[in-house]
């Protein structure tokens, strides 16, 4: 279950980063 962490770190990531 590390992918699905990933995906959700990223997303977060890239949404606050926008």
């Amino acid at each position: 279950m590390e992918d699905d962490t990933a995906v959700i770190l990223s997303c977060c990531y890239h949404y606050e980063a926008r």
